[in-house]
């Protein structure tokens, strides 16, 4: 029993310190993208509208993570844990490094593109690495990757109000790779595989039983020498096609959420209250991420079928067309109501994502299931790109009407 506590407190940081750096690039957006934007003349840009999208950002960070998140599971059969581990510390605390004390907006730019490979790379290491423990572990890593979009938002809105230079506020944030590692080392317990609950193959698999007996028993050693067991193509195109229904819904809800966030938000904004433009907008991404957290935390309480997951999707897609009419024709009469809707918006992401891969993990057999589980968020990589892409053309496009 202390074992299933200190793993799952384990699995919670490991959720928090993976997203973290990848969740503060996306609230230093706005100051990343004005590094060069402050040097343009603004004196008839009267909208108060930079014209320089915080797209730019995201597709920086899920790029070259979504690179990653594709060829992850295709080596986790040759690098050993310990390898995979350490690319995902080094690569974190690097990128903090580079956006901190550079101002040289290419560098920074390079940085981020550090902290989508280690968010992204990471959370198919550690999903996959959930196959061996109790199935409760994924939702506490869920649940802390909820809470990283919460404490990264908050940790950067707050320092920066508090007068905080981008610099310093990058250098204390230096502490979650570092959190990270003393989770692995001191509190994991990985003496034994803690799992003992039997996965009941659904449509993944169709072995035996006495197949399925003894590759379990193969993973099991494979596992404790912190390897992966190695899968045939036939097996690999098997879970492809167990998870596939739920990438795609994935693919939908990031995509419309993403869009949300980084081509529409920027041009949502209410002039003579009590927050600044640019606090207007860091605030909009820590209301969003508390409707994250709260849902990536629900697992234990609530758990939606995969109709609930295509209905959520649906809903996602109408945020997605009020915000758009919103940001030309500004008819919302109070920032209140922007903060609820969004609320709404990071509540269904949330439960979306940890809904799929719950079931993932629960339809896998024991032997696919670490590769499936590694391959179960490639949809969302690919959603956030797409709306990256239309982001950039979007907001520029907004932004270039609201001038007018």
């Amino acid at each position: 029993m202390l074992a299933k506590h200190r793993n799952s407190i384990a699995f919670w940081i490991f959720g928090f310190c993976n997203h973290f750096p990848f969740i503060l690039m996306m609230a230093a957006a706005e100051d990343i993208v004005n590094i060069s934007y402050t040097e343009v003349d603004t004196s008839a840009n009267t909208s108060n509208c930079n014209v320089q999208s915080t797209g730019i950002i995201l597709l920086a960070s899920i790029v070259p993570g979504l690179v990653s998140k594709l060829l992850a599971p295709l080596c986790f059969d040759r690098i050993d844990f310990t390898v995979r581990f350490s690319i995902i510390i080094a690569s974190a605390a690097l990128s903090l490094l580079l956006v901190g004390i550079f101002t040289n907006q290419y560098l920074c730019i390079f940085g981020v593109m550090l902290s989508g490979i280690s968010s992204t790379f990471g959370e198919s290491v550690m999903l996959a690495f959930t196959s061996n423990f109790d199935r409760f572990t994924i939702g506490m890593f869920a649940s802390g990757t909820g809470m990283a979009g919460l404490g990264g938002s908050l940790v950067y809105a707050f320092l920066r109000e508090m007068g905080f230079s981008k610099r310093c506020t990058m250098l204390i944030c230096e502490a979650a790779p570092l959190l990270y590692i003393i989770s692995y080392i001191f509190i994991l317990d990985k003496s034994k595989n803690i799992s003992k609950e039997e996965c009941q193959p659904l449509n993944f698999d169709k072995e035996k039983d006495s197949t399925q007996s003894t590759t379990t028993s193969k993973a099991s050693k494979g596992h404790a020498k912190g390897q992966s067991i190695a899968l045939t193509t036939e097996e690999k195109l098997l879970a492809f096609k167990g998870v596939f229904k739920f990438n795609f819904v994935l693919f939908v809800v990031f995509a419309a959420e993403y869009y949300i966030n980084l081509g529409l938000l920027q041009n949502i904004k209410f002039e003579s209250i009590f927050l600044s433009n640019a606090s207007q907008y860091r605030f909009y991404l820590l209301t969003y991420n508390v409707g994250v957290v709260i849902s990536r935390s629900s697992i234990g309480f609530v758990r939606i079928p995969f109709a609930g997951i295509v209905i959520a999707a649906c809903l996602q897609y109408i945020n997605a067309i009020f915000f758009t009419i919103e940001a030309f024709e500004h008819f919302i009469p109070t920032i209140w109501i922007t903060f609820v809707i969004i609320f709404i918006e990071g509540i269904i992401g949330g439960a979306c994502y940890l809904n799929a891969v719950y079931i993932i993990s629960k339809e896998a057999t024991d032997k696919l299931k670490e590769f499936s589980l590694a391959l179960s968020t490639i949809g969302d990589e690919m959603g956030i790109t797409s709306a990256g892409l239309v982001a950039l053309f979007a907001h520029h496009y907004i932004c270039k009407q609201n001038i007018n």
